[in-house]
């Protein structure tokens, strides 16, 4: 995810940048992004079912709870940035 965005902000920084080269990185961009959509709902799958039994569950629900959350984060970071380059896009 780190290579991704920092080719994203290299892309941002440079005013003339190559049109096909964007267009690919928005692709991977949103394949990684489908992806930890895809990571999040598996999260909250298994969220659901240690929720049954929380309390013999707690502390793997609470690592699932933080993957979660850093997935969510990620993904949310990785829009944001996609965003930007589709719009430098025209």
């Amino acid at each position: 995810m780190n290579e991704l965005l920092g080719r994203i902000e290299t892309m941002l920084a440079d005013p003339v940048g190559d049109r096909s080269q964007v267009e690919r990185t928005l692709t991977d961009g949103y394949a990684h992004a489908l992806a930890l959509e895809a990571e999040g709902r598996r999260l909250q799958a298994q969220l659901a079912v240690l929720a049954h039994d929380a309390e013999s569950h707690s502390h793997e629900l609470s690592v699932i709870a933080h993957r979660l959350d850093g997935t969510t984060a990620e993904l949310e970071r990785l829009r944001a940035v996609l965003v930007r380059l589709k719009q430098r896009l025209g």
